[in-house]
């Protein structure tokens, strides 16, 4: 066999391995990715990239809530720890906190609506109007009358104040009850079989 002849014949077994090999690469390939992709979409990475977005998305909006609260002059560590409890009941059970969130909610609208009443009663010092409504009542009849609704608006404002108080500590306490029960760990199974009696009746 002449020497082209050789040459074209060693070229074309080569060709052939090459596309054996890249074949066998595909082949490979394709089944490391069809592995890979039944295994992203199984049951449970499915549940963990939920249980991820349900996180993320948790924790941007305690992030917002938090701004809002500071530009209300709320009290943003009061909301961060009862947010700490939900956050911490998530870890052991997302439908627990996630029956939580309510009541956290609410927590927020009754503490905006509190900086609220207070900052419009810090606009009017009830007492210095009372002393004002004392000295206009002797000469100024119309300054009287204004003073007379801006101290019964003061007191009501101071009424409604305490009243957002009351509520806000029991929406917290109410929080912190619901999330101590949400905690609690099942432990009726765990009791269902006398193992220490099973035990000391084997020990005989």
């Amino acid at each position: 066999m002449s020497h082209p002849a050789r040459a074209l014949v060693t070229f074309g077994a080569a060709l052939a391995s090459a596309l054996v090999i890249a074949t066998t690469l595909a082949v490979i390939v394709a089944i490391v990715l069809a592995t890979a992709h039944g295994i992203l979409e199984s049951r449970p990475v499915r549940r963990r990239r939920a249980r991820h977005a349900v996180r993320i998305a948790r924790r941007a909006r305690r992030a917002r809530t938090a701004i809002a609260l500071d530009r209300a002059d709320a009290s943003v560590h009061a909301y961060g720890e009862l947010a700490d409890i939900v956050d911490t009941v998530a870890v052991l059970d997302e439908h627990a906190a996630a029956e939580l969130e309510p009541l956290l909610d609410n927590y927020v609208e009754v503490a905006l609506a509190r900086s609220r009443c207070r900052a419009a009663l810090d606009q009017g010092d009830v007492a210095w109007l009372e002393l004002q409504l004392a000295i206009s009542h002797e000469c100024r009849p119309r300054e009287t009358e204004v003073l007379e609704r801006r101290v019964a608006q003061g007191r009501r404002i101071a009424a409604r104040l305490a009243e957002l108080d009351d509520s806000l500590a029991a929406v917290a306490e109410l929080l912190r009850y619901c999330a101590e029960r949400a905690s609690l760990p099942e432990i009726e199974p765990l009791l269902a079989d006398d193992v220490l009696g099973s035990a000391l009746a084997a020990a005989g």
